[in-house]
């Protein structure tokens, strides 16, 4: 198991994860076989109550991961290098609090998304599904389901083989390579000089921002090839 489609709800905002759900896939020659026999998806409990939020967007209530096992006890499965999922750093993030992950390539649809359509009103799961779907219909049958983790999966699937159709992408460390070049910024999104071009930004201010030892590590590449 090389590569996996990943989703994880969460407790609240950066919570706890309490359902996760990923699937296999390969990548060889263009062609994605996705191994839908070998879902894994369950529910945990966590130390603390669900947000209302949250639970108004996934719908797992309390009485859904009571008796559930510890969040703590998931471990992703041996042999993944390649993890992917519709924004991927949030499901990285939730998914480091089970426990420290392994060095992983992380593929993210969502930046892939915004670039390849980025005349879209949104680039949000849903409306992505819509957009390359043909069948309406059907996509919106299975949209009702929206928002629980092996729903997410299936959707996040559907859009990353049509993002490596219109790439012409044919292997997976190439799907990795065009995320990674994606998702390096060109502006910043936020501080005092939220918006502006990151070659535009005063030098002592990069200084500042490179010794942040939690700066986003994609900010932190493109400040150094500035």
């Amino acid at each position: 198991m090389r590569a996996i489609i990943v989703d994880t709800e969460t407790n609240k905002l950066n919570g706890y994860p309490i359902e996760i759900a990923y699937v296999p896939f390969s990548l060889d020659n263009g062609q994605v076989f996705i191994q839908k026999d070998d879902v894994f998806n369950r529910y945990y409990s966590c130390p603390e109550p669900i947000d209302l939020n949250a639970m108004a967007v996934h719908n797992i209530i309390e009485t859904d991961i009571e008796g559930q096992p510890s969040f703590e006890t998931f471990r992703l499965p041996e042999g993944v290098d390649y993890v992917v999922g519709h924004n991927i750093d949030y499901d990285i993030k939730a998914l480091n609090k089970c426990g420290p992950l392994i060095k992983l390539k992380t593929i993210c649809t969502l930046a892939l998304a915004r670039d390849v359509w980025p005349d879209l009103p949104s680039h949000k799961l849903a409306v992505l599904y819509y957009f390359v779907m043909s069948d309406r219909e059907e996509a919106r049958k299975h949209l009702r389901h929206a928002h629980s983790a092996r729903a997410d999966i299936y959707f996040t699937g559907i859009i990353l083989i049509a993002l490596i159709e219109r790439l012409g992408i044919k292997d997976l460390n190439s799907l990795f390579l065009m995320s990674e070049a994606v998702r390096l910024p060109k502006i910043m999104t936020w501080g005092k000089h939220k918006g502006t071009p990151l070659k535009e930004l005063p030098r002592p201010y990069i200084s500042w921002l490179l010794k942040k030892e939690d700066l986003d590590p994609h900010l932190r590449k493109a400040l150094q090839n500035i």
